[in-house]
C-alpha cells in the first residue's frame, strides 16, 4: 500500500513539474476533486430571462448560427467563464450561418456576470475580446440555443472546449488556467 503511495505522488509531481505555474503539487492534490467537479460543470451554460422578447436562435459555433430575435430582459444566468448573476439585456441579433448581424448589452449586472457592449456584422471573430478564451464573455466555439416569446426566455449553451479542459485535469493539466488553488494569488 506505501509503496502504491509512494509511486503515485511520484507520478504527481513529475507529471506536475512542467505544468505548475502559480499551484503548487500540493495544491493541485487537494483540490483535485473540487476542481474535477468545477471543470464538470464548466461544459454548460444556463439562463432564464424575463421581458418583452421575441428570440429563437440555435448555433453550432458563433459562425454557424441560425435564427434572430429582439428583447429587453432581466436576466439570471450561470455563463461561460464562471460567471454567475443577475443583469439586465437588451439588443437584438439575426443570423444566418456566417452572415450575421448584432447589436447586445448587458448591464446592471450584479455577481460575477460581466457588463459588456457588443456590436458586430458579419462573421464572428476569435480575437474579439468578447470570445477571449480564459475571461471572455462568450464562447466562441458553444454549441447552444435561446428560445423565448411574450414574458419569458431560456437559453442553454454546450462549451465544448471545457471538455478538453475537464479531462486534461485529470492528469493534472488544467488548459484554461483557471483551477483553484487553496491560497489564490492570482490577482
Amino acid at each position: 500500500m506505501m509503496k502504491k503511495f509512494v509511486a503515485l505522488v511520484a507520478i504527481v509531481v513529475a507529471m506536475t513539474a512542467g505544468t505548475v505555474t502559480q499551484a503548487s503539487v500540493l495544491d493541485k492534490i487537494v483540490m483535485y476533486i473540487p476542481n474535477r467537479i468545477v471543470d464538470c460543470m464548466d461544459m454548460f451554460s444556463i439562463s432564464l430571462a424575463f421581458g418583452p422578447t421575441a428570440r429563437g436562435e440555435v448555433w453550432c459555433t458563433r459562425p454557424f448560427a441560425f435564427g434572430a430575435g429582439t428583447g429587453v430582459l432581466a436576466k439570471a444566468a450561470k455563463a461561460y467563464n464562471r460567471q454567475y448573476g443577475f443583469g439586465l439585456e437588451s439588443g437584438w441579433e439575426t443570423s444566418f450561418g456566417a452572415v450575421s448581424a448584432e447589436q447586445k448589452e448587458l448591464s446592471h449586472s450584479v455577481g460575477s456576470l460581466k457588463d459588456y457592449s457588443y456590436y458586430s456584422t458579419g462573421a464572428p471573430n476569435t480575437s474579439e475580446r468578447i470570445y477571449n478564451f480564459t475571461n471572455g464573455e462568450r464562447d466562441y466555439w458553444s454549441l447552444g440555443m435561446t428560445g423565448g416569446l411574450a414574458i419569458a426566455e431560456v437559453s442553454g449553451e454546450f462549451h465544448p472546449v471545457e471538455i478538453f479542459d475537464f479531462f486534461s485535469g485529470f492528469v493534472f493539466i488544467d488548459l484554461k488556467d483557471d483551477d483553484y488553488v487553496l491560497l489564490d494569488t492570482k490577482n
